[in-house]
């Protein structure tokens, strides 16, 4: 499964209902509320071995899904 993929699941995986989830998608129109948001990032960390940057732990640092699937592929690859 490639990285946009899994970021998608993860996602998916904490979200609170069952819905369909799209890079283009805005965080915010996922009903998605700050403890949620913190579960995504600590899976996020846990599937791909990498920690969030403390400035990136801000709800508003990533409008879309695409923001945040880009973040974590340029963290993993970067590290690679």
């Amino acid at each position: 499964m490639g990285a946009e993929k899994k970021v998608l699941q993860v996602i998916k995986n904490n979200l609170s209902k069952e819905i369909d989830v799209n890079p283009q998608d805005l965080l915010q129109d996922l009903e998605i509320n700050s403890i949620t948001f913190i579960q995504i990032i600590v899976a996020l960390e846990s599937e791909f071995d990498f920690e969030f940057e403390d400035e990136k732990l801000l709800f508003t640092e990533f409008p879309t899904i695409k923001d945040m699937i880009d973040y974590v592929i340029n963290r993993v690859e970067g590290e690679t």
